[in-house]
């Protein structure tokens, strides 16, 4: 977890963005205890458990990063959250402590996994979700490369290399006509009128 933090810090400051970290475990290390043995046992024991549904042991876990964020959301806030379409299970539990702060919510599609996603994207737009593409100027195509870079501990999962890594975001930054964010119209009016 130490090395991953470090490498926020680096992809942070090459996008100029603040940084925050929760005192929360990636999936990988959360433990349950287990009745009526009380065992203690890994989550996610396995690479298909990362992909899988989020264990129902989470909820508590869920309401406690959902209040984290809303302890630290100035009032008058945009917030965005992963639409989890890789299905990685911390995805899937931020998307869920995002929509519980019951705020309308933009989304965007979880990138490596999102180029795989053409079909579930297609979907929403038919559905009526409404998408706003955001242009990335040469300088953020750059910064956005260079912050993917900055995960070294990650690349060799997604890519061979590096170079790798950065003709794919340029192809899919091209092929997306920039960032794009989704919004749930639906969701939005109920919130509003709430």
């Amino acid at each position: 977890m130490k090395l991953r933090r470090a490498e926020d810090q680096v992809a942070c400051k090459f996008l100029g963005a603040n940084i925050r970290h929760f005192n929360f475990s990636d999936c990988v290390y959360r433990l349950a205890v287990l009745p009526p043995s009380r065992k203690v046992s890994f989550l996610y024991a396995s690479e298909s458990a990362l992909f899988g549904s989020l264990n129902t042991a989470e909820a508590l876990l869920i309401q406690e990063v959902r209040a984290q964020i809303e302890t630290h959301l100035p009032p008058q806030v945009q917030v965005v959250s992963p639409m989890a379409l890789g299905n990685h299970v911390d995805h899937q539990l931020v998307r869920l402590a995002a929509e519980a702060l019951g705020k309308p919510l933009w989304y965007y599609a979880d990138y490596p996994y999102a180029g795989q996603q053409g079909e579930h994207l297609a979907a929403m737009n038919a559905d009526g979700w409404e998408v706003r593409v955001f242009l990335i100027s040469a300088q953020g195509l750059i910064a956005w490369q260079d912050a993917s870079a900055a995960y070294s501990s990650q690349t060799s999962t997604f890519w061979e290399d590096e170079e790798q890594m950065r003709l794919a975001i340029e192809r899919y930054c091209s092929q997306s006509g920039g960032v794009r964010l989704w919004q749930n119209p639906r969701q939005y009016q109920l919130l509003r009128i709430s």
